[in-house]
């Protein structure tokens, strides 16, 4: 009688290599096929976005400084993320300090407070409803919290519905596609749709090769359809109506960290580790623009740059006509860029004392946040 053999641990080691090197050098000759459809498509564009926009009238340089409305103060701890109600009217933070609070921008007041099952959140999300909050961060878990307007309390009114759990790494960012159904990002290389009603996960995405950092839903009129944006350096567009990615771009060789949508849905935006942000447009699949820093700084500020500043593209945002694009950078505060013409045209942020991390334009284009590591949320009207 025979017997299988087992595979020694030194065996197993050995196999788990030759796959990883099979899959490294698959990855490469995907991404040289990519290289070259690129190439390609360059070849054939016949005109730029700014070549196209030659004879308009330029936005006088440093001319767009919105004015400060409101210093929302209240957190204990970094804020990691801030969203915009669909109606305008609530801003929602999410904060290392253990808590989310709904704040009015109007007035500058607290409406909620809500305290999390993780301290250590890293992103949240508002239903257009404004009725289910969701929250995610590094224990991988994307917690559902049901907000009881119907309850006259100031804090505290809102309690734990949902805790979904499949992600295997940090969920690094997550959208609300309607009322009842969420995205989510992940370490884990993966993006999970989940839906409330049913209280568990529908489907995963799981084309990219690293870490998923960002997401962007399009406008309600496309809610099938969303963007995701990884450290392999790719943004894939997703259809909710497809077993695969419909579309699938090579941005940089750099982690991408932010990504977000033109308010009219058919172009998008994305911001990477080498300081560089660049406009696409879906219908023709490829790059409109690129907003680069280094090209802003007069030779003086260049030369004066160390090697420990980071120009990180950490966020970024349209103005409600696109026509602005507002960015925040590691190490040179948060800018705003003229969407045609790829200059700087103004500045926004002053005041905040530490790095400012998110900049966030309210749906109907009359405000806007910056979120610092100082504890603080200021919201500007432009």
């Amino acid at each position: 009688m025979e017997y299988p053999v087992k595979s020694t641990p030194q065996q197993l080691t050995d196999f788990d290599q030759i796959i990883q090197a099979k899959i490294n050098d698959a990855r490469n000759e995907a991404r040289t096929l990519y290289t070259e459809v690129e190439n390609v498509k360059a070849r054939m564009r016949d005109s730029t976005l700014l070549e196209q926009s030659v004879k308009l009238k330029p936005i006088p340089n440093h001319s767009i400084n919105p004015k400060l409305y409101h210093t929302l103060e209240g957190h204990q701890n970094k804020i990691s993320n801030v969203q915009w109600s669909s109606s305008s009217d609530q801003v929602l933070s999410a904060s290392q300090d253990g808590y989310m609070i709904m704040w009015d921008p109007v007035t500058g007041l607290k409406k909620k407070a809500i305290e999390l099952e993780n301290q250590w959140v890293l992103t949240c999300a508002l239903s257009p409803n404004s009725e289910f909050i969701a929250s995610g961060g590094l224990d991988n878990n994307l917690s559902i919290y049901k907000v009881n307007d119907t309850v006259q309390q100031t804090y505290f009114n809102s309690k734990v519905q949902h805790v979904f759990k499949s992600h295997r790494a940090y969920i690094s960012d997550c959208e609300f596609i309607n009322n009842q159904q969420v995205i989510t990002g992940s370490g884990d290389m993966e993006c999970i749709m989940w839906d409330l009603n049913k209280g568990d996960k529908i489907r995963n995405f799981n084309e990219h090769t690293g870490d998923v950092l960002c997401l962007d839903t399009l406008p309600s009129g496309s809610s099938s359809l969303f963007i995701s944006g990884s450290c392999d350096g790719y943004c894939k567009i997703w259809d909710l109506r497809s077993k695969s990615a419909v579309q699938s771009l090579f941005i940089s060789n750099y982690d991408i960290n932010t990504v977000r949508v033109f308010p009219q849905g058919h172009s998008f935006i994305t911001g990477s580790d080498n300081g560089i942000i660049k406009l696409f447009d879906l219908r023709s699949d490829c790059e409109l623009s690129k907003y680069s820093l280094s090209n802003q700084l007069d030779d003086n500020k260049r030369k004066s740059i160390s090697s420990i500043d980071s120009v990180n593209v950490l966020s970024v945002d349209f103005s409600k006509s696109g026509r602005l694009i507002y960015s925040c950078y590691s190490d040179f505060g948060c800018l705003i860029w003229d969407t045609l013409k790829s200059e700087v045209v103004g500045t926004i942020g002053g005041g905040h004392q530490n790095r400012i991390n998110q900049v966030s334009v309210s749906p109907d284009g009359i405000g806007i946040c910056t979120v610092s590591w100082d504890y603080t949320i200021k919201v500007w009207a432009p």
